[in-house]
């Protein structure tokens, strides 16, 4: 919905129709977890306080019928059963096979056929049915192109790019692959979003030229701060059963190489010859947990590094608050929110310049350290372990990527997509 400022004569955005594509966490019926569902629906439920109309095309749940289900005010439209979408008597209308056509020229050899005729007929229902004034993808892959042709040009897009693993982290052919397919779907995105610098600079060497016409924008990935209420560090130890005494280093994160739970295990082996007291708790679940496990048990270190399990968000805080120093020695993180999970209950953190330099302007805060070293990393968690640090401090730093205050600078990336005389991007 738009209105007219006679000061500064043109149309300003005041309640908007915006529809979000991406996943939703398992809390509200996604049928997976992670990053972007929890990322998109911090953004979603924030906007909808601010009275803004959401919708959300979540490709990671179904619907059994042709409407949507209604969560905190939000309308969330579900993939439906091929069976339910090719019912419709859209699948044979010209226009709408024009643009499969077109969706599967950018997917190539990607996506196959059958599959892409019905998330097309999904895209092409709720587009039309919730007529939004702005639509924003999450993921330049996949989900791009369908809202692109899908949407005919009758919405402005906006595309957060949440990374560049699809590329970085696959294997040929099907890195190439990626790489072409993103590559196109570049020349046809005006709109992008990226959640760190860092990912924006990755993206200008791995697609030279191609960020120079279009409108970009940083926006750090927020934090809902209602969800980590302060918590005495000796409540949280006795709910996770700690000793008021010990030495907590906590990781929470994927048992995957990149994030680098092995190098952490070699520090700990570093550490304990060193005779330093201490608990390592790795919160988190993978393909590389029996092999940690196994490492445990060779190296003696049961009665000092405990493998915990994934755990929902309420229970992180109560990790959080109550460790001495938060370790992620990953290799590459788009953004890295878990840091600030971690310093907004108070915990100082450590990792390495790729990841965190961008997050952490000064030492008050936390450490970097070499990446992929573990002699390094265990001589910089000893030295973080000895300092004092203001808890306090580190949380009130933290509350500035509150959701509340960071959900201002996707409205403006909107009004400038929806009125591009508005404002520019930066």
């Amino acid at each position: 919905m738009l209105r007219f400022d006679p000061e500064r004569g043109r149309k300003q955005i005041h309640i908007m129709r915006i529809l979000q594509v991406g996943p939703i966490p398992p809390d509200v019926g996604g049928r997976t977890r992670g990053g972007v569902a929890t990322h998109l629906w911090g953004l979603v439920t924030h906007l909808a306080r601010r009275n803004h109309q959401i919708a959300v095309l979540a490709d990671n749940t179904v619907t059994e019928d042709k409407g949507s289900k209604t969560q905190e005010g939000i309308e969330i439209y579900g993939r439906r059963r091929p069976i339910q979408a090719v019912r419709t008597c859209r699948v044979l209308d010209p226009q709408f096979l024009r643009n499969v056509g077109r969706v599967k020229r950018g997917c190539g050899s990607l996506q196959h056929l059958p599959g892409i005729i019905v998330q097309s007929l999904d895209y092409d229902r709720v587009i039309h049915l919730f007529q939004p004034d702005v639509i924003h993808v999450h993921h330049l892959e996949n989900r791009f192109p369908y809202a692109h042709f899908l949407g005919n040009g009758l919405s402005p897009i906006v595309t957060t790019i949440h990374s560049t693993h699809s590329v970085e982290f696959a294997q040929a052919p099907l890195k190439d692959l990626r790489h072409r397919f993103i590559d196109r779907n570049l020349q046809l995105a005006p709109n992008l979003i990226f959640v760190s610098h860092f990912v924006k600079k990755r993206y200008e060497e791995l697609f030279p030229n191609r960020l120079e016409k279009l409108k970009t924008w940083v926006i750090h990935n927020p934090i809902d701060v209602s969800k980590y209420p302060s918590i005495p560090i000796d409540k949280a130890r006795q709910h996770i059963g700690r000793e008021p005494g010990q030495l907590l280093i906590l990781f929470v994160g994927g048992l995957i190489p990149r994030k680098g739970p092995k190098i952490l295990m070699e520090s700990a082996i570093r550490l304990k010859a060193r005779g330093i007291n201490f608990n390592l708790m790795l919160v988190g679940d993978g393909p590389q947990r029996a092999e940690l496990a196994k490492l445990i048990e060779e190296k003696g270190l049961s009665s000092c590094v405990s493998l915990e399990g994934p755990k929902v968000q309420s229970e992180l805080a109560y990790y959080y608050h109550a460790a001495d120093l938060f370790v992620l020695p990953s290799f590459m993180e788009s953004f890295g929110l878990v840091f600030f999970e971690a310093m907004l209950c108070g915990c100082p953190v450590l990792g390495s310049p790729s990841v965190l330099s961008e997050l952490l302007p000064s030492r008050e805060y936390g450490y970097l350290t070499s990446q992929g070293d573990p002699e390094s990393l265990a001589t910089a968690i000893e030295t973080a372990l000895k300092q004092s640090w203001d808890r306090e401090k580190i949380r009130s730093y933290a509350l500035q990527f509150d959701w509340a205050i960071k959900v201002k600078e996707f409205e403006e990336v909107y009004r400038a997509v929806a009125d591009p005389l508005s404002s520019d991007a930066s």
